[in-house]
């Protein structure tokens, strides 16, 4: 299935800027598809790849600024444009397209960038990190005990 459509590709005038970009476009405009669409668009780019490196650095490029276009604009819209963003990067790392300092620098990027910012209260995508109290070592198990139906919780140690 992929392989026609990688032949059919290759048809393409690829001297011409204009298919070059449209390809690009159509290629960004397919993560927001189904998701298990990604791992057929990646081995897509990477068959392509030999043939026409420029294309695959455009592709790629474009896919790291969409998500750090994600990352700035915190809408709940784009989450799922981000996860699936990331995911196709997973697939082009795991194709050999991109390499594994690409993968811990936009990894790097989804943790640290705008970690400044307070407003961020509500990110589902983000790994944050907070100081434990010093009694992270120890196991606690919350329970509703006591006042039922007003809410309030027992720690049991």
């Amino acid at each position: 299935e992929t392989r026609d459509i990688t032949e059919n590709l290759r048809k393409l005038p690829w001297d011409n800027a204009k298919v070059v970009g449209y390809l690009v476009r159509c290629l960004g405009k397919m993560v927001k598809g189904k998701f298990s669409t990604l791992p057929r668009i990646a081995k897509v780019i990477a068959t392509l790849g030999p043939y026409h490196e420029v294309f695959v650095i455009q592709v790629v490029d474009n896919l790291i600024e969409d998500l750090r276009v994600c990352l700035e604009d915190r809408q709940k819209v784009v989450l799922q444009a981000q996860v699936m963003n990331m995911v196709l990067l997973g697939e082009l790392f795991k194709r050999n397209v991109v390499d594994s300092k690409l993968i811990f620098d936009t990894l790097y990027c989804c943790i640290f960038l705008n970690v400044e910012n307070p407003n961020r209260t509500n990110d589902s995508f983000r790994v944050t990190s907070s100081k434990r109290s010093t009694n992270a070592g120890r196991k606690s198990k919350r329970t509703r005990a006591g006042n039922r139906g007003r809410g309030r919780e027992a720690r049991i140690d």
